[in-house]
């Protein structure tokens, strides 16, 4: 399994000695040596029993020993049953073995497109807050946020978590107070507005209170993980940390 964007972050690596080797050949010089994994059991073996979790993710590999992790290696998605001997190219809805098709599948969990638009854990959400949980969805830069996205008909919310702090809106106003005018045109509504400028005002208010939260907590230092270690890549690192000092806020 890999993660991370075009250098790809090799996550799960088998440590047999030929399937080994095959991944050294297939990786090159972006293969890690054994020495940078840390050694786990698969529980269904199958064909190599050996594999080996990067070391900079010491702490997967020590749920996955606990039995409180799991890994989905080699998956995929297909509309209909096929081998490598059918063509694919004619029988499969959508372009197998392209990154870009594999991760929009992989997002939306819904080949047949029986509910267009939305992710595989949106709808799953969707179940959960129907049935009287407490729900948040919260996608890391916006990236992510199509798997999160639930059924038009609930319209339950995604909140993006950025990696640099907010800022203050209308940093060179043109006209004094233009937050405060803004705020006020978008706040309460009147007998015979539209149902679509109600919604839109709506959105809007609700967006400039949830701005002016975020720059509060972001300039509050007991919101920020100081401690935070880095990572191998510095983007994935401030990834990790932005979702640790959410879930700070989240749970104060």
């Amino acid at each position: 399994m890999m993660i991370g964007g075009a250098d790809s972050f090799n996550l799960l690596v088998p440590k047999c000695n030929d399937a080994y080797e095959e991944y050294m050949e297939a990786r090159k010089k972006h293969a890690l040596p054994k020495t940078s994994l840390t050694t786990v059991t698969a529980t269904d073996q199958g064909t190599c029993s050996e594999w080996g979790i990067n070391n900079l993710m010491s702490t997967v590999a020590d749920h996955y020993q606990a039995g409180q992790a799991l890994f989905f290696a080699n998956t995929g998605t297909l509309t209909k049953k096929m081998t490598n001997q059918d063509d694919y190219v004619k029988e499969s809805r959508f372009q197998l073995y392209a990154h870009n098709s594999m991760q929009h599948e992989f997002f939306t969990g819904d080949p047949l497109e029986k509910n267009a638009g939305t992710g595989v854990f949106g709808r799953m959400l969707d179940v959960l807050r129907l049935n009287g949980y407490h729900t948040s969805a919260n996608a890391v830069t916006g990236y992510g946020g199509k798997m999160l996205t639930g059924d038009q008909l609930h319209n339950f919310p995604v909140t993006t978590v950025g990696t640099v702090p907010p800022k203050e809106l209308n940093m060179s106003p043109t006209i004094a107070n233009l937050y405060d005018v803004v705020k006020e045109l978008n706040g309460k509504g009147e007998p015979g507005n539209s149902f679509l400028s109600e919604t839109w005002s709506s959105r809007v208010a609700t967006a400039l209170f949830e701005h002016e939260q975020m720059v509060i907590i972001s300039n509050d230092d007991r919101f920020e993980v100081k401690d935070y270690p880095e990572g191998y890549d510095v983007q994935l690192g401030l990834q990790f940390q932005a979702v640790a000092e959410y879930m700070m806020v989240s749970c104060f």
